[in-house]
């Protein structure tokens, strides 16, 4: 008798171990699903995000007028222009431009920059230089560049 007793707790040992390892296979898969599921969320909800003003909407309005309003008042602007309509037409331009390739990412180092006094990084810098660059053809009072001898 004693060693059934012995071998009812071995068997019930055993089972308790099985038992504990299929609970933990069990949340192990569980936490790993819930784990990709809400990797597969994030990462479907971060790719609109990732250029926020590309899109036609409220946000890209308000970015475009807050752009404009900024730009038209920048004395640097005002003094390589011709006139306010100039301006305007070079900020516009300028403003259309960021917009469609500005990311979430631009935003925040702009703003960290902005608030801590620093410069812009590089690659958020250029996509402002490209945005002049391509826009420079409505201001009349830049010098004319000019030609090489061929």
């Amino acid at each position: 008798m004693f060693d059934e007793i012995l071998t009812i707790q071995a068997q019930n040992r055993g089972r308790e171990k099985m038992r504990r390892l299929a609970y933990f296979t069990i949340s192990a898969a569980l936490a790993l699903a819930i784990g990709l599921a809400a990797g597969i969320v994030a990462a479907r909800a971060q790719v609109p995000d990732e250029l926020p003003y590309k899109e036609d909407g409220p946000e890209r309005d308000y970015y475009l007028q807050t752009f404009v309003r900024a730009c038209v008042q920048e004395p640097h602007f005002q003094k390589i222009a011709a006139n306010e309509k100039e301006v305007t037409q070079f900020c516009e331009c300028r403003a259309l431009f960021v917009a469609d390739i500005w990311t979430t990412e631009d935003d925040l180092e702009f703003q960290r920059s902005k608030n801590s006094n620093t410069k812009l990084p590089s690659e958020t810098y250029e996509k402002w230089r490209k945005a002049s660059i391509s826009c420079q053809k409505h201001l009349s009072k830049l010098p004319k560049v000019p030609e090489r001898k061929k």
